[in-house]
């Protein structure tokens, strides 16, 4: 049997990628102007936030993507929500498990910055002047949620439907009180 290398058929994966890949699109802000891609003024929003990815201490990494402008380490930059300036000393980029330093990011890179806890899911940041972007869709834990019935008690089943009931989410209502009712007349 012969054994293939690690990075079979990557490069051409990539050629391929990099042939066929939509290029950075111009985004809308709020405010309804557009942000072109090749705009001088660095705009960002922070998709993500990861916690703990360092083993060695406890880290909060928010990951911004970059809309337009260059984005340089250590630059400063504006946060829209906060409304205060904040610099952004340790940019880093990762690869699987690999993470790089970054220097220097353009428009449609993807950039890891350390968070001190100033950032939120769909922060935007800016070099010069304001730039709140639309919300990104937000999905809520909930709606990916499981009931398992074997462990559930009556009493369970009474505290989960408050909370639905609290929370305005009657399809969820709906289901609980359906599978209390079955676990009910299982009992």
């Amino acid at each position: 049997m012969v054994l293939l290398s690690k990075n079979f058929g990557v490069d051409t994966f990539l050629k391929f990628f990099t042939q066929y890949a939509l290029a950075p699109q111009p985004r809308k802000t709020k405010q309804g102007q557009i942000v072109d891609p090749l705009d001088q003024n660095l705009t960002g929003f922070v998709f993500k936030i990861q916690a703990n990815m360092d083993r060695r201490h406890r880290d909060r990494v928010a990951f911004i993507r970059i809309c337009s402008g260059k984005f340089e380490r250590g630059m400063k930059v504006q946060h829209m929500r906060l409304g205060r300036e904040l610099r952004l000393a340790y940019s880093n980029q990762f690869v699987a498990a690999e993470r790089t330093t970054v220097d220097e990011a353009f428009a449609g890179d993807i950039v890891g910055v350390n968070d001190t806890g100033n950032f939120a899911i769909g922060d935007c940041v800016a070099s010069q002047g304001r730039a709140d972007f639309e919300d990104i869709p937000r999905f809520a834990p909930e709606l990916f949620a499981k009931l398992v019935t074997d462990a559930m008690k009556r009493s369970k089943c009474r505290r989960l439907s408050s909370i639905f009931q609290r929370k305005e989410r009657f399809s969820y209502l709906l289901i609980l009180s359906l599978v209390c009712r079955i676990r009910s007349l299982e009992l």
